[in-house]
């Protein structure tokens, strides 16, 4: 193993570098916090797409057996 690697093992990061990498595990974690946001909007507009298919679906039998009712089937 290098030198500087060994180095770098027992003594750990700068403060600067140690800053650095906060800095990017923080907009790492940002990054990741707007997927799942976009995800969960995204599953949540088709459930409601869904829902309002079955809903229609529903509202059309109903308005069938009760226009049957009517007629006097």
């Amino acid at each position: 193993m290098n030198q500087y690697y060994i180095y770098r093992l027992e003594h750990g990061l700068s403060a600067a570098e140690q800053r650095a990498a906060d800095q990017r595990i923080g907009e790492l974690a940002e990054a990741l916090a707007d997927v799942r946001s976009a995800v969960a909007h995204s599953l949540r507009r088709r459930l409601g797409v869904l829902k309002a298919l079955g809903r229609a679906d529903r509202t059309r039998k109903e308005a069938g057996v009760a226009a049957a009712a009517l007629a006097g089937h």
